[in-house]
């Protein structure tokens, strides 16, 4: 969930993709390209990230960037994610960029609606979600998890700084414990 957890608005499946991932001691990493649905140019995302774990902390960093159906550039984001034990539990922290000025699986919304309502109408239909849609934002999340054999107690806050014109500004926090029954 969104205390234990950071569910950032991100793509991470794309169908006809191909990843290479390696493991070399506290390093970890992957590299992704995947082509556009239905054609070889338009669609396509690359992604990579790379991680560093210890004991004593853990790093990572990813980036992403995919185009729409139209070859458009559509989602791009960035994500810097830190963890560290620190007293009985751990601390972890998470920064992401996402921008999408033109969201992908949109183009057959306005071919589909044109013959049902009209071209004006599936028009504005079309243009209303692609609004809705769009992206630009940072987004912060600051987390505290204690692990004690089947309990678990997890706080966390988190941010979402809208950049558009619309700012949209979401803050939320809270505290979950659960209990593993097969634990």
């Amino acid at each position: 969930g969104q205390v234990s957890g950071f569910p950032p608005p991100v793509d991470i499946r794309i169908e006809n993709a191909a990843s290479y991932r390696f493991q070399l001691g506290p390093w970890s990493g992957s590299l992704m390209y995947g082509l556009g649905e239905g054609s070889v140019a338009t669609g396509r995302l690359i992604g990579t990230h790379v991680a560093y774990r210890t004991p004593a902390f853990s790093v990572g960093a990813a980036y992403q960037t995919r185009e729409n159906e139209r070859g458009e550039k559509s989602l791009t984001d960035f994500v810097i994610a830190g963890e560290a034990p620190i007293g009985p539990g751990n601390l972890s922290a998470v920064y992401a960029k996402v921008e999408d000025e033109n969201p992908a699986g949109l183009s057959a919304l306005q071919t589909t609606l044109t013959g049902q309502v009209g071209p004006l109408i599936a028009q504005l239909i079309a243009d209303g979600y692609r609004n809705a849609l769009t992206q630009d934002a940072d987004m912060y999340h600051v987390g505290y998890r204690i692990v004690s054999g089947p309990h678990t107690v997890s706080v966390a806050y988190n941010r979402y700084d809208d950049k558009q014109r619309r700012n949209l500004d979401v803050q939320s926090y809270g505290a979950v414990y659960s209990y593993a029954l097969s634990k």
